[in-house]
């Protein structure tokens, strides 16, 4: 008993010794008693805490005694909470009905959905719709039916028909039928009922074709214009009314004969062009030019004039002499290629006329010789 007893008190003074949250006073050694850590309060996100219950105590006896009593003693209180949880949360999507797609007639309602991720480290992250559709995209596939009352009925205009008459007054129609949405369908209605919301609406009408009636419409042509460099002339051609003579656009007289709007100038009745005889090569060979007279006149009675279209002017030179000069580095060139022999200024060079008789000929005749 007394070997047991001398045991406690050398553990005692140990722990009292090691153990921050044992403290020794003067006739007792007080502890703090710590409990187990509680669960963590959030699996995620950072945002979760634990905790342990902790009591101050008479090691000696066991006997709690109040938190006071240990704090006076010098002793520090305990931790007793912890942050936990630090790994990322499953994204969360929150969705809320959105507006409806049709105000009448049955529609659909689009969810409005939002995604949100708490992370580890305690940060909360808004998804981009991309990203949360990848997450949950059931809100899409039961999409709750909204405003299935009757819509208001609605016209069902056809097209026009053509014009009765392709010249003048005729008249065109369409079809007009009556239609009404209920339930996601269109459910055929009466006219009446359509004339009820909306009132009357035509199924013919007046159209006319006037300006296709060749009758009424006429073109007419402007002066020409003096002629140009180019030798043409031009003049305006306008499509006009019989009514009123009023200048009106060209479809109406689409279907008359459009006189000339340009035109290649040609000598008048009046103004010609005279010429007068050649005169004599400026040159007797190497190439020349030779002059004439050119001049505007009156056809009737031959006095000078300003009148003529200078694109049909004839010209008043002309060249002549082409042929190369005796003697002249062309001369021999110009033989060769006449008779198509080109050992001719060999046979010449050689004095050997009796091999190619024609050859001298041709070169006598352009030495001179």
């Amino acid at each position: 008993m007394i070997r047991t007893l001398l045991i406690l008190l050398a553990v005692t003074a140990t722990l009292a010794q090691n153990n921050p949250r044992t403290e020794r006073n003067s006739s007792r050694i007080l502890i703090w008693n710590l409990g187990a850590w509680s669960t963590c309060s959030a699996s995620c996100g950072g945002r979760g805490i634990i905790q342990r219950p902790f009591t101050c105590a008479e090691f000696s006896t066991g006997r709690v005694l109040s938190d006071s009593q240990c704090i006076a003693n010098g002793m520090s209180v305990p931790s007793t909470r912890r942050q936990c949880g630090f790994t990322d949360c499953p994204v969360q999507v929150i969705s809320r009905p959105g507006p409806c797609s049709r105000t009448c007639g049955s529609g659909v309602r689009v969810p409005i959905t939002r995604c949100v991720q708490h992370r580890s480290d305690g940060r909360v992250v808004n998804l981009t719709q991309l990203e949360c559709d990848r997450y949950d995209s059931s809100a899409y596939n039961n999409l709750a039916t909204c405003n299935n009352n009757r819509c208001p009925p609605e016209y069902v205009l056809g097209e026009w028909s053509a014009c009765s008459k392709t010249c003048g007054d005729g008249v065109q129609s369409r079809t007009v039928s009556c239609r009404q949405m209920a339930y996601g369908r269109y459910r055929t209605s009466t006219v009446r009922s359509c004339r009820h919301h909306h009132g009357r609406t035509p199924t013919s009408k007046i159209c006319t074709n006037e300006h296709l009636c060749p009758d009424n419409y006429i073109y007419k042509a402007e002066a020409w214009t003096p002629c140009k460099v180019t030798c043409q002339k031009d003049r305006k051609v306008n499509c006009f009314s019989r009514k009123d003579n009023a200048i009106v656009h060209r479809s109406y007289c689409q279907r008359l004969q459009k006189p000339d709007e340009v035109a290649r100038c040609i000598n008048s009745a009046i103004y010609v062009w005279r010429v007068g005889q050649w005169g004599s090569c400026s040159k007797t060979c190497g190439g020349g030019t030779r002059m004439r007279e050119v001049n505007c006149v009156n056809a009737y009675n031959n006095a000078p004039a300003a009148s003529c279209p200078l694109c049909l002017k004839p010209k008043d030179y002309a060249p002549c002499a082409q042929r190369p000069c005796p003697g002249s580095a062309g001369s021999l060139a110009l033989c060769d290629k006449q008779f198509d022999a080109p050992f001719c200024p060999t046979i010449y060079a050689w004095d050997r006329c009796d091999l190619g008789p024609s050859c001298c000929d041709c070169q006598q005749q352009y030495s001179g010789q």
